[in-house]
């Protein structure tokens, strides 16, 4: 039998002839196996999460709009509106037709609807769809954080 040698050519034409042990057969397969596991659970979490997230949230914002809007004549919108907003994590605002707020709820930490200026909500309400269908819109909420917090100033959990 040929002696091979680890550094040089023949080490590597013995592996993949087949030449190799059981143990170096069964560590390279179990390596490609996990570098294929933690590839898939990579494009899984990146590709496939964040629309996943989305979309359920979408359709959260969605059950919660439509609720409040078949209850838009009840005596008690402001207690369901808190219960809807508490339950799904979310801000909501009733505006009227000129955009003054009727029903403001804010159970989020960094609600965006809470921050805007009143030009800022004017144009948010002008951006609406006028055939009553939903906008989706991306904003960021770095701005509305409290700069001033730093938490290396306190002590304890």
């Amino acid at each position: 039998m040929k002696k091979t040698d680890r550094g040089g050519l023949a080490y590597r034409d013995a592996f993949f002839a087949g030449r190799m042990g059981i143990r170096g057969k069964l560590t390279f397969q179990l390596a490609v196996l996990v570098a294929f596991i933690i590839t898939l659970i990579w494009v899984c979490q990146v590709a496939l999460l964040h629309n996943f997230f989305q979309n359920y949230r979408s359709a959260q914002v969605r059950s919660a709009a439509e609720t409040l809007i078949q209850n838009i004549d009840h005596d008690d919108l402001d207690q369901l509106a808190d219960r809807l907003s508490a339950d799904n994590e979310i801000c909501v605002m009733l505006v009227d037709g000129d955009g003054k707020p009727i029903l403001s709820i804010d159970h989020v930490r960094f609600c965006v609807l809470h921050h805007l200026s009143e030009r800022e909500l004017r144009d948010l309400i002008a951006r609406a769809p006028e055939d009553g269908k939903e906008r989706v819109e991306m904003l960021n909420v770095a701005p509305f954080r409290n700069d001033r917090y730093h938490a290396e100033e306190f002590e304890g959990p």
